[in-house]
């Protein structure tokens, strides 16, 4: 090799490679004992796809079978969602499908404010034992009821048959041992049985 640049050339090729063999040690050596470099931490949020509202929980229980003309119910107001609950006694008579007698003795609907319930030979029913847990207890439970047979018509019947509903029925436990209407009054009248009701906006509306 000295043939071709003589010791000085070689003197002169050995620095620079020396030089770069020194810094690539360098830089190795400082990265080996470098710290390792702090990884940041991500904070994620997950968020519950689990309804807490119990009000949305309460509704979308609700039931909406479809009722039959000439189906025998009771009626109550549900304590849960603020709704009447439709409890199907006796699906309606001769009629070919049978499959609706296992719903016999189920809630099948609950009516919301904008539905309405046409009944006919409806008897007001209060449960003695439970009103008075309520009265002892001063809790509410389910022990009134509203029994009827379901009639089922166009809009222009339905309006026909409330107009006919023109009085208000209610009960309180606390006041009353009955249904009553014209609760306003001082001496309000018991009412226990009505030849038609309407059922809308969580109110019971009579016929005498």
């Amino acid at each position: 090799m000295s043939k071709f640049f003589g010791r000085s050339g070689l003197r002169g090729l050995l620095k620079p490679l020396t030089e770069a063999v020194r810094r690539l040690y360098t830089l190795c050596a400082s990265t080996a004992s470098a710290p390792p470099k702090k990884q940041e931490s991500v904070l994620v949020q997950t968020v519950s796809s689990t309804p807490t509202d119990l009000g949305i929980r309460a509704m979308s229980k609700l039931k909406n079978e479809k009722l039959e003309h000439g189906d025998r119910v009771e009626v109550y107001r549900n304590l849960h969602n603020n709704t009447f609950s439709v409890r199907l006694l006796r699906p309606r008579l001769g009629r070919g499908d049978y499959s609706r007698w296992r719903l016999k003795g189920k809630v099948i609907k609950h009516l919301e404010n904008w539905m309405s319930v046409y009944l006919r030979d409806v008897k007001f029913a209060v449960q003695p034992a439970g009103q008075a847990k309520v009265r002892k207890e001063q809790k509410k439970n389910v022990h009134a009821f509203v029994r009827g047979t379901v009639v089922r018509g166009d809009n222009k019947f339905g309006e026909t048959f409330k107009d006919e509903c023109t009085q208000i029925a209610q009960y309180n436990p606390y006041d009353f041992d009955t249904f009553v209407t014209q609760a306003w009054s001082s001496n309000p009248p018991a009412i226990h049985r009505a030849s038609k009701v309407t059922l809308n906006q969580g109110t019971v509306y009579v016929a005498l």
